[in-house]
């Protein structure tokens, strides 16, 4: 009896949040045959009203359940969507994998793919704050991410934020990742960040990093809220406001269930509004 009244509830419970998400979409002249809403760099992400955009390669074929449409950032090719087609554009965790010149060109892209009043939802890795951690020398902020040592055979005991560091900006400069990259120690990167200021140290950092086919997940690239701004503005988004977790200015990216997922303890959340 328990279990039917468990499985009961659970169902009621999965009803009340299909119903509670589509609400947020009220507002929107969506429907099923036309994309209007569109997740680049979508992994595994699922949403029936969503179109997944992201990168065929063995590195992601392993989370690609859903169909998408394959395009590399790197190849700088248009979107394959019209002009003033798109309401809702959203990329997570995607624009540190690439080169500065790749995420101009798709910023670019998504202003000309939105709809006049348009947003555009960046999340990525916030170099603030990976900075700010490494300067304060609080070892323990970066317990998220030990596992990631451990599964390298690594014992967090033996880390600094050195070697946090460049994992998190510059991964293939890390000595415990196989990658043609020039390798950084952590007392190097260490007596980098304290001799160079922080823009200076970021592209220093990032600076032997080039985008690897085989390995497209490996982080090769570092932002700031100020660095993220200067490129929307120049790809024509004249509105850019800086978010925090779920708190997108539109409905549909509020819900948690879906977006904001990933590293909420090291992210940056930016809402671009199209003129």
């Amino acid at each position: 009896m328990r279990n039917w009244i468990g499985y009961a509830l659970q169902k009621a419970r999965l009803v009340r949040d299909r119903i509670s998400d589509l609400n947020r979409y009220r507002t929107y002249r969506y429907n099923h045959r036309q994309p209007l809403f569109i997740n680049i760099g979508a992994g595994a992400f699922y949403h029936p009203l969503w179109t997944n955009v992201d990168y065929s390669s063995d590195w992601y074929a392993g989370h690609q359940k859903a169909n998408f449409i394959n395009y590399n950032i790197m190849d700088l090719q248009p979107l394959p969507f019209a002009d003033d087609s798109i309401d809702l554009a959203y990329t997570s965790h995607t624009i540190e994998h690439v080169t500065t010149d790749a995420a101009r060109h798709l910023f670019r892209e998504i202003c000309r793919i939105l709809v006049p009043g348009g947003i555009f939802r960046i999340t990525c890795p916030d170099a603030d704050i990976l900075c700010n951690a490494m300067e304060s020398g609080r070892i323990e902020y970066w317990n998220w991410r030990a596992p990631w040592f451990r599964a390298k055979g690594v014992s967090a005991k033996s880390l600094t934020s050195g070697d946090y560091i460049v994992r998190e900006i510059a991964t293939s400069r890390s000595p415990f990742v196989s990658a043609d990259a020039e390798k950084v120690t952590a007392a190097e990167a260490e007596r980098e960040f304290a001799t160079r200021e922080r823009t200076d140290f970021l592209d220093w950092l990032v600076s032997s990093c080039h985008f690897q086919s085989d390995q497209p997940g490996l982080h090769m690239n570092w932002w700031t809220f100020e660095k993220c701004k200067k490129n929307l503005e120049e790809a024509g988004f004249n509105r850019i406001y800086r978010s925090t977790h779920g708190a997108s200015l539109a409905a549909p990216l509020q819900n948690k269930l879906y977006f904001d997922n990933t590293r909420p303890e090291m992210s940056l959340y930016i809402d671009a509004v199209k003129k």
